[in-house]
């Protein structure tokens, strides 16, 4: 147990004492300009036309109503489907009273 534990401290070490050889990056002379440089041109606001913007409203509007028109009509149509019988359909029950 002890020796198990005297391999893991010199492995540990071993370890740390490679980083000590490790040079440290050096990044060039330009790096923090192109940095701002790029961040500063991400904040600049893309215009959208008002024409494309009223397109794309006009269309969700009518995607939308289109949406519920199928809707109500598929919701019309399976209500009138569940009331209207069968020609086929029989009950099996005409009492519904179990216990008498």
């Amino acid at each position: 147990m002890k020796e198990k534990l005297i391999k893991k401290e010199k492995w540990t070490s071993e370890v740390l004492s490679s980083i000590n050889d490790i040079q440290s990056a050096v990044p060039s002379e330009n790096l923090f300009n192109k940095i701002t440089q790029r961040i500063q041109n991400e904040k600049a606001f893309k215009v959208i036309s008002f024409n494309y913007l009223r397109w794309t409203a006009a269309a969700a509007i009518i995607f939308i109503a289109i949406n519920i028109y199928a809707f109500n009509l598929k919701a019309k149509e399976s209500k009138t489907h569940l009331l209207a019988a069968h020609p086929m359909e029989k009950t099996l029950l005409t009492n519904y009273s179990i216990y008498e």
